[in-house]
């Protein structure tokens, strides 16, 4: 089984700002990524699919209802080839029953998620992959994307408004009084 000594879990909805976060945390700190979003599209493209909202949104949801999740989790840890020594930033944890199996396998571990407006992720997932608002929302009502709230009450940290190094700052300041990095 694996055993991790140290995560710092990102979540929150579509367009909230998830893998921005990831991405300027793991340089700040030299920590290693790992993605769930990142997985899942790079299966369905290895498989010939489109990477689309709507396929990711079914293959992740496909991925849990045949391996389960813990199983999910696991696969992904090791597909990223993680050394239980590493600090791992996770971006993606989108279920709250993942977040419960990474902290059974972590020693030290802390939850971010990102509380953002839904018109915001609206707006940046439109931004990003050049859709209509309305596609957005339609992909917003999917099952996965009802499920993220729940992370929001065992969160460790809530981030509501900040730019990018604000919300590494205020990361990195709670990281370091849990332990869980040194100054």
């Amino acid at each position: 089984m694996i055993k991790l000594a140290r995560i710092i879990g990102i979540a929150g909805g579509m367009g909230s700002g998830k893998t921005s976060l990831m991405v300027a945390l793991s340089d700040r700190l030299n920590a290693r990524t790992v993605s769930f979003g990142e997985y899942v599209k790079r299966k369905v493209v290895e498989a010939g699919g489109l990477p689309s909202i709507e396929a990711l949104q079914e293959a992740g949801h496909g991925f849990i209802q045949n391996l389960g999740m813990r199983n999910f989790v696991l696969e992904v840890l090791g597909d990223a080839c993680v050394d239980y020594r590493d600090l791992l930033v996770i971006d993606g944890i989108r279920h709250l029953q993942a977040w419960e199996t990474l902290t059974q396998i972590s020693e030290q571990r802390i939850l971010v998620y990102f509380d953002v407006s839904e018109d915001v992720r609206i707006e940046r997932t439109r931004m990003r992959d050049g859709l209509e608002a309305n596609t957005v929302r339609k992909h917003l009502e999917h099952p996965v994307e009802a499920q993220v709230s729940g992370l929001k009450m065992v969160a460790d940290l809530v981030l509501r408004e900040g730019t990018v190094d604000s919300f590494v700052g205020e990361v990195c300041e709670y990281a370091k009084a849990k332990g869980l990095i040194w100054p």
